[in-house]
């Protein structure tokens, strides 16, 4: 929601575990080679959001994705089936977005 120039008199409140997870999750991405350089592959910029976010998601047809050039997948409007723990990195300055699995990362539960 845009502030129009004006201070946000409810500014966001994040937990307190909040920049010591995403720290957490920042240095699992640099031990895994992730995260070589902390500039914008696309812009050069060092200016990153970062935020967990959980991504719903729709198991595809048994199918998946190798189906004739002329079929229309559909998928249903019911609600989704799971999700997916993800870290996302939003460059400020050009808007790329990069996704992480927290769950590959070993960061949530399970691997």
């Amino acid at each position: 929601m845009a502030n129009f120039g004006f201070p946000n008199p409810y500014p966001p409140v994040d937990p307190p575990d909040v920049a010591q997870r995403v720290n957490e999750a920042i240095q699992r991405l640099q031990e895994r080679g992730a995260l070589r350089d902390d500039h914008c592959p696309r812009c050069g910029v060092f200016d990153w959001e970062v935020d967990f976010i959980a991504i719903p998601s729709v198991p595809l047809p048994n199918a998946g994705l190798n189906l004739q050039g002329n079929v229309v997948m559909h998928v249903g409007i019911s609600s989704p089936s799971s999700y997916i723990p993800a870290l996302t990195l939003v460059c400020r300055n050009c808007g790329n977005t990069i996704i992480h699995n927290l769950k590959k990362l070993g960061l949530v539960g399970g691997k």
